[in-house]
């Protein structure tokens, strides 16, 4: 049995973010306790929440974003409930949220490999998205104790370095 899951949600924090004007800003640590990560920043992010009604109840999504410039930088986190774990999985959930963001993004994947953040499997999505100013984003995917964790960085081509120093510095924090 397939569950349909609302990893539409997964985007709508990259888009609800705040232009930060400059490139050179200097990084800072956000923590969030009740997300349990910790990841560094280009500035202060801006806080969003969003829920949808699904088949197996409603799903609240949290985002917390940046812009700046033509970066952006995101964490999203959702709950998923045990049942859709159990019916689901974590690899269709997972596939579902990538297939979701490359929609929205319009990006065409590039690789989709396994990735291990803070001793958790996970997956890895390279993906390019062209245009008038071509873009280069890469994407953590992660389920912890069934929270689904989406971990997006989109930068200019040529710029790959500051999507990997956001990526690098997140962090699954111990559950309190």
């Amino acid at each position: 049995m397939r569950v349909w899951m609302p990893l539409v949600s997964t985007v709508p924090a990259l888009v609800l973010v705040v232009s930060t004007p400059g490139l050179t800003q200097d990084w800072v640590v956000f923590r969030s306790d009740a997300g349990r990560f910790a990841v560094s920043m280009p500035g202060q992010p801006t806080e969003s929440q969003s829920q949808q009604a699904t088949p197996i109840g409603p799903i609240t999504n949290y985002g917390f974003g940046i812009k700046v410039d033509t970066q952006s930088y995101s964490v999203n986190y959702s709950d998923i409930p045990p049942i859709a774990m159990q019916f689901a999985g974590a690899d269709t959930i997972i596939g579902d949220a990538k297939g979701s963001l490359l929609k929205d993004t319009n990006g065409q994947e590039v690789s989709f490999t396994d990735v291990t953040v803070s001793g958790n499997p996970g997956k890895r999505l390279v993906y390019a998205i062209e245009g008038s100013q071509p873009s280069y984003g890469e994407t953590y995917f992660l389920i912890v104790n069934n929270r689904l964790f989406v971990v997006n960085a989109t930068v200019p081509k040529g710029s790959e370095a500051l999507a990997e120093k956001f990526l690098s510095s997140f962090q699954v924090l111990p559950a309190s």
